[in-house]
């Protein structure tokens, strides 16, 4: 008892984080990492929220079963993503590694103003290169959100295949990032399991609590709240 009301802090973190990503399909983890940095040391919550938020993509894939979602993930994220996480590990490891997070938030910023302000009409196209800048950056910073949010942005791809293609690829990306982390950090010392139960059944609160608030929402209102949260995203990397 006295751990979960230790991490009751962390939880209400991810209450806010979970109900964001509900509604957008972004966040989750980036949010709940950004503000549980600032009460706990980040390598003592990392594995807490990621395991936790798993069960906020899981809700999302099981309650839109949406086949258009599953088909775009599969079909035209997928491949790129990872073309883009191959680009990536080949330049890490065989050449070189690029400069700091903060010129990744700056382009992030910037490529919200390009699509905010429409200084330059941006063909779809250009979201495929997004996918593949947001696989290599994910080799590099673990932040492949904020370019896969921009590239769907840019295709403007309607907000439920939005929604369900990024609750796949965070749910394959967050379950591939615990076993590799359980592997890794086998004498870790894990939170009471009273934590995580806890933590999922709050989480799934706040998911159908989102995804209710998400489904009133226009296709504009959805886009521009995306925008916002990329920006709050980048500023967020920019000063990590």
């Amino acid at each position: 008892m006295e751990q979960l009301v230790f991490y009751l802090p962390l939880l209400a973190i991810l209450i806010f984080s979970n109900f964001i990503q509900a509604i957008t399909g972004f966040g989750g983890v980036i949010l709940a990492l950004a503000l549980g940095a600032l009460i706990y040391p980040l390598s003592n919550i990392t594995f807490i929220v990621i395991f936790i938020t798993l069960f906020s993509s899981l809700g999302m894939i099981l309650t839109l079963k949406n086949k258009k979602s599953l088909e775009y993930f599969y079909k035209s994220l997928l491949p790129i993503f990872l073309m883009g996480v191959l680009i990536g590990w080949i330049m890490k490891y065989l050449f070189f590694v690029p400069a700091g997070k903060k010129i990744f938030a700056v382009l992030i910023m910037l490529t919200v103003f390009l699509i905010k302000f429409r200084f330059t009409n941006l063909p779809k196209s250009t979201s495929k290169l997004f996918l593949l800048m947001a696989g290599m950056v994910h080799i590099f910073y673990a932040s492949a959100g904020p370019f896969v949010m921009a590239s769907l942005n840019i295709a403007n791809a309607p907000k439920e295949i939005v929604r369900g293609a990024l609750a796949y690829l965070w749910f394959w990306m967050d379950l591939f990032f615990l076993i590799n982390y359980a592997l890794i950090n086998k004498e870790q010392v894990y939170p009471n399991p009273l934590v995580f139960l806890v933590g999922i059944g709050v989480v799934l609160l706040s998911f159908k609590l989102g995804n209710f608030y998400a489904s009133k929402l226009s296709q504009n209102t959805f886009e521009k709240l995306c925008l916002g949260l990329l920006f709050v995203a980048s500023i967020i990397i920019f000063f990590q």
